[in-house]
């Protein structure tokens, strides 16, 4: 339904309470743990298929390269169907592919239940980034996508439980134990509100006073001319391929910096997996910070501010992670990819703040969809570069090669970003204020105080029906099922 008027300031525009947001943070995490698991197990992979460093890295390539194909058919139908059903039945796709995997006995199928990972996963980003914007005010924008991603830092920090399951009671337990978490998200992911497209974007650039939502014509243009009018957008580019160089660097340390540690500095895996989780605490630091100051800069009134912390960290980050792997003083690494690692995770939040304030409402599913296809070019990329490198040079060698990609990353943000934000800006306001009449009206309940994602939310409540019943029903199967399995596995 549409709703005749909502007086609001942008200070107090409707927004959901932060239970979506934890909810959306927890699934991040839980599919980052997913995504990873196999690169904090590589040593006993290695062992049990006898697998070289180039076919190790060629697990994170296919993950990487499915989802990105995938996240173009999930895109297109993240901005014409629910949102919340996407995530929750991507996640549940997910959950058996972790059973899968664990269920592996071969390289082959092993290789082919990545994919299917990969596939499953490719629904979340679109959906989520989607979500994320329209359950929080415009000026909020920056901190809710900043905790957001953090939870891909806590994913990558629960390394440490899943290899010491997989040091202890095998591999093949760790899979089927990090399945009970998504099946268990799942279900509550199924029960998110979905809220109005648009609408925090209206609140903000009208200060506050909305009259109706309708949906705009971009929400049924044809995809192909709706891809690359994004891409044409500059402040969507100009993120897109200073992100990818940034991505191929992280895609590779997060795939090999576990393998790294256990080579260089003789740890064991857990110990090694523990180095990295601590280096959390510093990029969970980076995220967050940087969330709030780019927040802070655009409210003074520095239109440009995200990129001018995004460009400055991703420059600092390829100074203080260049010595970090050419040291051979393990005391020395840790402190400077402890302060490398707040400039790591600083630049993501800002450049999705940006996406999100230049795009319209009703393209933001295939925006973060192109965005992330033209991303995984670099990403997908990068674990199998790394062991090329590796298998020829040695893997030190390889990480130092490729750092100065972050540093020419950011120096795209620094000089081209700022040159073409206001223009897109502007751009984007006039859209949002040209919707079609004669659309259909979104349904605007969040406008209501007793809506189920008002300031209020206590908890997401929905109607009970067959279909939700047995999504249910199978997420309970799931849950059953891999802890069956993981106990069998343990008892070996």
């Amino acid at each position: 339904m549409a709703v005749d008027s909502v007086e609001q300031t942008s200070r107090t525009a409707v927004r959901a309470s932060l239970y979506p947001l934890a909810i959306l943070f927890l699934i991040q995490a839980v599919d980052q743990m997913n995504r990873f698991l196999p690169a904090a197990l590589f040593p006993a992979l290695k062992r049990q298929f006898a697998l070289s460093d180039f076919r190790l890295g060629s697990l994170s390539s296919a993950f990487v390269f499915v989802a990105a194909l995938g996240a173009i058919p999930f895109g297109i139908l993240v901005d014409r169907c629910a949102r919340t059903r996407i995530a929750a039945l991507g996640d549940l796709a997910a959950s058996c592919a972790m059973i899968a995997g664990g269920l592996a006995k071969s390289f082959a199928m092993l290789f082919g239940a990545q994919m299917f990972l990969g596939a499953a996963q490719a629904s979340y980003s679109p959906s989520a980034f989607s979500l994320i914007a329209d359950y929080y005010p415009v000026s909020e924008r920056g901190r809710m996508l900043a905790i957001f991603q953090v939870g891909a830092i806590a994913g990558f920090l629960g390394l440490a439980p899943g290899a010491f399951i997989g040091e202890h009671f095998g591999w093949r337990a760790a899979f089927h134990w990090l399945a009970v978490a998504g099946f268990i998200l799942s279900a509550l992911a199924w029960r998110l509100p979905e809220p109005a497209r648009g609408l925090q974007d209206l609140q903000h650039a009208q200060r506050g006073a909305v009259r109706t939502v309708r949906e705009s014509a971009f929400a049924r243009m044809p995809s192909l001319r709706a891809f690359a009018l994004v891409l044409k957008i500059p402040s969507v580019l100009i993120p897109v391929l200073a992100g990818g160089l940034a991505n191929f660097f992280l895609s590779g340390l997060g795939t090999w910096a576990i393998t790294y540690l256990v080579r260089y500095h003789h740890m064991s895996l857990t110990r090694a997996s523990i180095t990295t989780s601590l280096l959390g605490i510093g990029a969970i630091a980076g995220a967050l910070s940087g969330g709030v100051a780019g927040d802070r800069l655009v409210a003074q009134g520095v239109t440009a501010g995200r990129y001018y912390i995004a460009g400055a960290a991703n420059v600092m980050a390829s100074v203080l992670l260049f010595p970090t792997f050419a040291t051979a003083n393990l005391k020395v690494l840790v402190v400077l990819f402890g302060l490398g690692a707040v400039t790591l995770t600083m630049p993501g939040p800002q450049l999705s703040a940006i996406l999100a304030d230049v795009v319209h409402p009703d393209l933001r599913g295939r925006t973060s969809a192109a965005t992330t296809l033209v991303g995984a070019l670099s990403t997908a990329a990068a674990p199998v570069t790394f062991g090329l490198l590796s298998d020829r040079f040695g893997l030190r060698s390889a990480f130092l090669l490729l750092i100065p990609l972050m540093g020419l990353g950011g120096a795209l943000l620094l000089i081209l970003g700022p040159r073409f934000l206001s223009a897109d800006l502007e751009q984007m306001h006039r859209q949002l204020s040209a919707i079609e009449p004669g659309a259909a009206d979104s349904t605007l309940e969040a406008c209501r105080s007793d809506a189920p994602f008002a300031h209020d939310l206590g908890a997401p409540a929905h109607r009970p029906t067959a279909l939700g019943a047995l999504f249910h029903a199978l997420c309970l199967l799931g849950v059953l099922a891999a802890l069956a399995l993981g106990v069998a596995e343990a008892r070996r």
